[in-house]
């Protein structure tokens, strides 16, 4: 029995050394040096044997899946100013753009990231209220000025009346008069 055992023993040895020893190589090719075998806007990556394509950032693959390959599949853009809630928040204007987007504050409001912030940019971008009335020549004198979001208006003191007969205004060219 004992050499029986040393006999099959032997046997294995020799089959693990033919597959250790063996000279064969096989040489990998890199599917990802041809540039078309991922669709625009999609990253290559290089396997064993194989490849598969990843939509960048801002695109979605045409089939749905995350890792892909194949023909006639693409990387479509996501519009990012379609979504709820939307991208660049309230009181601002969003432009998509391929693979990213793009934000604006509406009149009267302003950001501390500066309009056209795109999504590619660091931080969060949001719109708050411009205090217009912070500067003190934005009415005329004998005008009081009210804040609104995004706005304001002059509204003449008592006994006083706007050049163009209106009590509320804004912007510059009124002058006021005493009302006698």
């Amino acid at each position: 029995m004992r050499n029986l055992s040393l006999l099959l023993l032997w046997g294995l040895c020799g089959l693990c050394r033919s597959c250790i020893f063996s000279t064969e190589s096989t040489t990998d090719v890199n599917e990802c040096e041809d540039t078309t075998v991922c669709p625009a806007y999609a990253i290559c990556t290089n396997t064993v044997e194989s490849y598969y394509c990843t939509c960048k950032q801002g695109f979605l693959p045409s089939n749905g899946l995350t890792q892909f390959r194949g023909p006639g599949l693409t990387c479509e853009d996501i519009d990012e100013c379609s979504q709820n809630p939307q991208a660049c928040g309230p009181n601002s204007i969003c432009r998509n753009l391929p693979g990213r987007y793009k934000c604006s504050c509406l009149p009267g409001f302003s950001s501390p990231t500066g309009n056209d912030w795109t999504s590619i940019k660091l931080g969060h971008f949001s719109c708050k209220d411009v205090d217009e009335c912070a500067s003190p020549r934005i009415c005329p004198q004998h005008a009081t000025c009210h804040n609104r979001p995004g706005s304001y208006s002059c509204v003449c003191n008592q006994g006083f009346a706007s050049s163009s007969g209106n009590m509320s205004f804004r912007g510059p060219g009124e002058t006021l008069k005493g009302r006698g």
